[in-house]
């Protein structure tokens, strides 16, 4: 009597294969589409910090686009100091502050101290 593997066994044993083999293929590819996006946000962190790095280290750059803004706005009163610039609005125009507000702020100005009220924003801006 000679012993034989029945071919239903083999099959079985192949499929089994084939069915554990897509399975961690499949958690492979989450893993890495996961590892794809943490690295798409490391790049654009990355590119960000460096945008900001180079502004900020760029004291002339700084000076006129701070001049700018002094110019744009009338009642704005502008003081420099050593290390850091101040800006102070007074109006009554909500308008006029909340387009200075806008100017100053996605200019990626490095903001030290930010005071709003009713008709003032005081800014203190790092240079």
């Amino acid at each position: 009597m000679i012993n034989k593997i029945n071919p239903v066994y083999i099959l079985a044993f192949f499929t089994t294969i084939m069915l554990i083999s897509f399975l961690n293929l499949n958690s492979a590819k989450q893993e890495l589409n996961k590892q794809i996006d943490g690295y798409d946000n490391f790049k654009k962190s990355a590119y960000e910090y460096s945008r900001l790095k180079k502004i900020w280290q760029n004291g002339s750059v700084s000076e006129k686009k701070i001049n700018k803004i002094v110019s744009k706005y009338k009642d704005i009163e502008y003081k420099n100091y050593s290390s850091k610039y101040v800006l102070s609005l007074k109006s009554n125009d909500t308008n006029t502050m909340q387009s200075f507000l806008n100017t100053v702020l996605n200019d990626g100005f490095k903001v030290l101290k930010f005071d709003i009220k009713k008709d003032i924003i005081v800014l203190e801006l790092a240079k």
